[in-house]
């Protein structure tokens, strides 16, 4: 019988506190309101998002939502809270503003209840911050994806009617690359990651390009246009990114290493030049003497004028080289003579000889012509060929291996210049501060080692087919 009773007034009780409970949603301004959860709890407002997201999937919340129940989590923290879900549906202070919907009454009800004000805890809950809404990412993804099409969440929201999950397309495209329009999403996520507190919200599926990644898979970061830290930026290629600290650290030992031998190849260039000419010359001396031989070609590949440069002893003034000057005019092979002091003494001597085989025999009466006034021949250099003007054409030196050999180690250089440059507009610093040094020891070792190296090889090394 007691048990009876008791029921019935449980029963009488629960009825009356129903009927008072119930006109929070009238009059939130009660204090018996304070707390909506007896009336209003979790499983009611669960079930009032699901009425919502199953009318309207594409909204940011509930996107954030479907997040909250993936493995690994996709949103966690305050974010998947349910009064924080519904707040960022049916609230103007989240943006989405959908109090009209049916899914949205209670809350507008209780929370936006424009006739009195409410006293409800957990309409403080705050939305979350920054969230952007599914018009804007949806209207931000189409205008960079017009520009850009062939990026990671263009093909699932190329147009209005096609944008099905905009806050995803959006997310994806702003961490392959992150351009102006990304600025509201920069702003969410940062929300999402600047508080360390248990109760803050994190977004790893909108903010994370690592996010749902296995071990030892990764993708690329986000390209970024200012100078930023991490890990995972491409360098060149579209699968050249680290994935871990030590493979990071592998690509900053080869950006310094290829910017350190860049800059021991551009100290060393023309000695390279010079000595890949003088090795490309060589067949070109056989094939010129060779050609020398044959009769129908020799008034055109050889030459009578030749030069020899000797050097004399015993010349201390002017007078001395005024001397030699006259005795080798005076001589019949001789057409020109240089003649200096400097370097101790030294005639350049331009002379005629139509036999080759007799080049030795004049220049040993230059020689005895210059001892005939008094003065010592040291030395003498090998005779070379002066080419007549008329045949320039057949026997002037081709400018084009040597301008060949130019091309080749310029398009080597800079080939490696601007992989670099590239490397560095990556601009993470890591990177950008690997090319900096690595010029910066290329320089340091290397440098002294091109001093004095002329452009163009010394031209009494090379066959007579290469000088000019």
């Amino acid at each position: 019988m007691l048990d009876k009773l008791a029921i019935i007034l449980l029963l009488f009780t629960d009825s009356v506190n129903s009927q008072a409970d119930s006109s929070c949603f009238t009059n939130p301004s009660q204090s018996k309101c304070k707390d909506i959860s007896p009336i209003y709890n979790k499983q009611n407002v669960n079930t009032d998002l699901n009425s919502l997201c199953k009318m309207m999937p594409y909204m940011s919340g509930c996107l954030i939502k479907d997040a909250c129940s993936t493995t690994p989590a996709g949103a966690s923290g305050t974010a998947c809270e349910p009064w924080t879900l519904l707040a960022d549906i049916c609230s103007p202070h989240g943006g989405a503003s959908m109090k009209d919907m049916m899914g949205c009454h209670k809350y507008a009800q209780l929370c936006l209840n424009t006739s009195t004000s409410t006293v409800v805890e957990q309409c403080s809950v705050s939305v979350t911050s920054s969230l952007v809404l599914y018009k804007d990412a949806r209207t931000d993804t189409i205008t960079m994806c017009g520009s850009m099409g062939n990026m990671d969440g263009c093909s699932d929201c190329k147009t209005t009617e096609t944008c099905a999950r905009p806050l995803e397309s959006l997310s994806k495209v702003c961490m392959k690359m992150d351009m102006g329009k990304c600025k509201q999403w920069n702003k969410m996520c940062a929300g999402a990651s600047s508080s360390s507190s248990s109760s803050s919200s994190t977004l790893p599926k909108f903010c994370d390009n690592q996010f749902n990644k296995t071990v030892g898979d990764c993708s690329a970061g986000t390209m970024s246009m200012v100078f930023h830290g991490g890990i995972h930026d491409m360098v060149l290629f579209k699968d050249w990114y680290a994935c871990n600290a030590g493979q990071y650290i592998f690509i900053l030992v080869v950006v310094f290493l290829v910017a350190t031998c860049s800059n021991a190849f551009r100290s060393q260039r023309k000695t390279l030049e010079n000595g890949i000419y003088k090795s490309c010359c060589q067949s070109c001396s056989q094939k010129s003497t060779s050609s020398m031989n044959l009769p129908l070609l020799s008034t055109s590949t050889s030459t009578s004028t030749y030069s020899v440069i000797v050097g004399i002893d015993g010349m201390t003034c002017g007078s001395c080289t005024k001397t030699v000057k006259t005795a080798l005019n005076n001589s019949v092979e001789v057409m020109s003579a240089t003649v200096l002091l400097q370097d101790d003494g030294s005639a350049t001597i331009v002379f005629n000889c139509s036999q080759p085989e007799l080049i030795n025999d004049k220049i040993d009466s230059i020689v005895e012509n210059i001892e005939d006034v008094g003065f010592d021949v040291r030395s003498r250099s090998n005779p070379k060929p002066i080419w007549n003007n008329n045949n320039n054409n057949n026997n002037s030196s081709n400018p084009y291996p040597k301008n060949a050999v130019k091309a080749l180690i310029v398009g080597m250089q800079i080939t490696v210049d601007y992989a670099l440059m590239l490397a560095a507009m990556t601009f993470n610093t890591g990177v950008f501060f690997a090319v900096v040094l690595g010029f910066s020891m290329g320089t340091f070792l290397f440098s002294h080692l091109g001093k004095g190296v002329e452009i163009n090889p010394d031209k009494d090394d090379l066959p007579a087919c290469c000088n000019n």
